[in-house]
């Protein structure tokens, strides 16, 4: 095997173990918005659950139970749970975890790794496929009982993601504002790619301590999150191993990848070399002189 193929695979096995994590909000959000255009107002006629599992909360008979005959009403999203409304205003809430993902058909494919079956009407069938089966399910009535959501802090897209709110958790923190970026019971959503985006774009350095930084700059990262992630959701999220959605369609963010991925490569604004650093284990990517 020549040098520069042995180098390729390296490349390609660290990028599975760095990047094959559960998908974020800007995937999940993109997940929603096809299974809007495609299954809602269909009734699901039938359902055949492979493996019971994912069923977290309910057995394969109440589970059936609520949900057959019952019409799709809404899908929505808090955190990375998609909730599914249901006309007898029960809820099915979903977690893709690593590798869940979602199908539409007019066929039975039987795919390898589809585990939950859904016939719904007008001939389109609901495939939930997960190849590593972390994937979840749960049945509530009432979303505020379900203590999986309770968990979930604010996202940035959130109404109540403001200044007061993420400088008061930012006081309380030690932790350096990448890892504090990630902390999900502080942060929702965001993950690894979009960390490193959000702070190169903000211009703050991922090693300063969270409770050293400014409203002012905790207000530029409010910003550049928001900006981030609303151009991901545009892009359909960021494939860099696995995510997909629908029939092999892909996000397309990776495009816009400014410092991700991009180690010893020249910076988009200033030309000095990008770096890359672990923290708490995972890649961090940023460019040491315009974030200082």
């Amino acid at each position: 095997m020549l040098m520069e193929e042995v180098y390729i695979n390296k490349k390609l096995l660290w990028l599975r173990k760095e990047w094959n994590k559960m998908p974020e909000l800007p995937e999940v959000e993109t997940v929603i918005n096809y299974l809007k255009q495609e299954i809602l107002g269909e009734k699901i006629l039938a359902i055949d659950v492979k493996n019971l599992k994912f069923l977290k909360n309910a057995s394969l008979k109440e589970f059936k139970d609520q949900l057959e005959n019952k019409i799709l009403k809404n899908i929505f999203r808090k955190g990375k749970y998609l909730i599914f409304v249901l006309s007898n205003d029960a809820y099915m809430v979903s977690h893709l975890r690593m590798e869940g993902k979602y199908f539409v058909d007019h066929d039975l494919i039987n795919r390898k790794h589809d585990y939950l079956i859904f016939q719904l009407s007008n001939n389109k069938i609901l495939s939930y496929n997960d190849s590593r089966q972390f994937g979840t399910f749960y049945l509530t009535k009432n979303l505020d009982q379900l203590k999986e959501l309770n968990k979930i802090a604010l996202d940035p897209l959130d109404e109540d993601f403001n200044l007061n709110y993420l400088y008061n958790k930012s006081k309380k923190s030690k932790k350096n504002i990448k890892c504090f970026l990630l902390d999900q019971s502080i942060v929702s959503g965001i993950g690894n790619i979009y960390a490193s985006e959000i702070l190169f774009d903000a211009k703050i350095n991922p090693l300063v301590q969270a409770d050293k930084l400014s409203k002012e700059d905790i207000q530029r990262i409010i910003n550049s999150s928001q900006k981030i992630l609303k151009k991901a959701i545009e892009y359909n999220g960021t494939t860099i191993h696995t995510f997909s959605f629908g029939p092999n369609k892909t996000g397309e963010f990776n495009k816009f990848l400014k410092v991700v991925y991009r180690e010893k490569k020249n910076c988009f604004n200033c030309d000095y070399p990008i770096k890359r650093i672990k923290q708490q284990s995972r890649s961090t990517f940023y460019c040491p002189k315009c974030q200082k």
